[in-house]
């Protein structure tokens, strides 16, 4: 078994390039509609991913009012990406447009140089991925912050409380304390390759967790185990 860690800041840029690539004009149709922006442009951004030969990735847009959300997919490159009208849709509550040549997974046309930065690159592709388009109400994984630390309280210079990572609660409540070093770290073992990262969530009440995804050998799709660590105040309302 062998683990590297991955800088902070270096995480924090590969969002960061994503989230920019990834950008859609403000003038979108409500309802949904085929995206103007490929969700190629999102992959574009972590150098050491990329896309199965003769696939694609392609996605739908929604907006309603102000808020706003997407669904991407990996679809053969030759298939045509249909209109979301002429799609049969998944029932929820956005009723999904589905185009019938998508992929289960659309983690499943992504490959990569089996690099320990691959691995990281592909948890934050896909949680990328999933907040295609989201604007308000829709965006979850957007309003997330990366955590190198955890949040040792002090005071600034004029009395007030602050942590690290400009985190705002004065109180954080521990349900877990994870002694282990914070910044994203990868892990090989005999069972495949586990990515573990510490988020902060701001919404609603302010929480700290550490997600773990694990990657079957050779492969870029992973299941999530999610743990939390601690809960503070009141957080962003949307």
């Amino acid at each position: 078994m062998s683990t590297v860690s991955i800088a902070t800041g270096r995480a924090k840029a590969l969002r960061r390039k994503a989230q920019r690539a990834a950008r859609l004009p403000g003038d979108l149709p409500q309802g949904w509609s085929i995206s103007p922006v490929s969700p190629m442009r999102v992959l574009g951004a972590f150098d050491t991913l990329r896309i199965r030969p003769d696939h694609a990735l392609h996605a739908y847009c929604f907006r309603s009012g102000h808020d706003g959300n997407g669904v991407v997919y990996a679809t053969p490159a030759h298939s045509p990406f249909p209109p979301p009208e002429q799609c049969q849709t998944l029932v929820d509550f956005f009723n999904v447009p589905r185009p019938p040549s998508a992929l289960d997974h659309v983690m499943d046309a992504i490959e990569g140089d089996g690099s320990p930065l691959s691995y990281l690159s592909a948890s934050l592709l896909y949680r990328e991925l999933c907040e295609f388009a989201a604007l308000w109400h829709g965006v979850s994984w957007g309003a997330c912050q990366l955590l190198g630390k955890p949040p040792a309280q002090s005071r600034d210079n004029r009395g007030r409380r602050k942590t690290a990572d400009n985190l705002q609660s004065n109180q954080w409540t521990w349900r877990h304390r994870d002694r282990e070093d914070w910044p994203p770290r990868v892990t090989h073992t005999e069972h495949g390759v586990e990515v573990r990262l510490h988020i902060f969530n701001p919404v609603g009440i302010e929480r700290i967790y550490r997600v773990t995804d694990v990657f079957q050998p050779g492969r870029y799709t992973f299941t999530t185990h999610t743990l939390e660590l601690a809960e503070g105040a009141m957080g962003q309302i949307f």
